[in-house]
């Protein structure tokens, strides 16, 4: 990743790393610290270069197609923040699709923290619900 890259173009270049199941793009974009949080996998933190390739070769091994629909980021500083969806197709054939969030931190034009938020509004429990 180029050291004048952007905050929001590092994140719109590690999404569609996602959506061309590219862990080792993934890596190359990302510092040797970088932290990824990812909700949907086991683990679901995932700290530098080795654990987040094995983490993301294990998810993408299972996945038929990933794509992220993501609105325009918004950036300030060393941060860039996106709204959108996330599609996925397993391999067993079933597919979902996730509203999420992402917050992405540089630091000198590397990806430091990738944070994956699913968004529930539209699947609030019962429990979520004022009872009185």
């Amino acid at each position: 990743m180029s050291m004048s890259s952007t905050p929001k173009a590092t994140l719109l270049a590690c999404a569609q790393a996602f959506n061309n199941r590219d862990a080792d793009a993934v890596v190359a974009m990302s510092d040797a610290m970088a932290l990824f949080e990812i909700p949907m996998l086991k683990p679901n933190r995932l700290h530098g270069h080795d654990e987040i390739r094995r983490g993301l070769q294990a998810a993408f091994a299972e996945l038929g197609t990933v794509a992220f629909r993501l609105d325009d980021p918004a950036e300030n500083g060393t941060v860039a923040i996106a709204e959108g969806s996330l599609a996925v197709t397993r391999n067993s054939a079933s597919d979902k699709e996730h509203y999420v969030g992402i917050v992405a931190e540089t630091r000198e034009g590397a990806l430091v923290r990738f944070s994956l938020y699913l968004n529930a509004r539209n699947r609030r429990l019962w429990s979520d619900e004022a009872i009185l």
